[in-house]
């Protein structure tokens, strides 16, 4: 059982969409989707880093490339249901 000071911490990786339509969806809907949770979620691709809750043009700017995988970490108390319901973003069928 977790006690009130600890804080909860989840991770998924998720492969960037190699439809780059698809992948710009996928960018506007995982930000759009990341501001609804309390969570700090950090999106990240190689050794670079941003807040996914930041913009959709920080996110496209990242770098991650068509077909690589990228990590979300999320920390607070809904951390394992924002990273589900964000990996099933650039998990569905466009």
């Amino acid at each position: 059982m977790m006690s009130n000071n600890e804080v909860q911490e989840s991770r998924s990786t998720v492969i960037v969409p190699k439809k780059r339509q698809w992948r710009e969806r996928a960018a506007v809907a995982a930000v759009n989707l990341a501001q609804r949770f309390q969570s700090d979620i950090l999106l990240c691709s190689g050794s670079q880093c941003i807040d996914a809750k930041s913009s959709l043009m920080a996110l496209m700017m990242l770098g991650a490339l068509k077909g690589q995988p990228v990590e979300f970490t999320a920390r607070g108390a809904d951390s394992a249901q924002a990273l589900r319901e964000l990996s099933g973003v650039f998990e569905a069928k466009p």
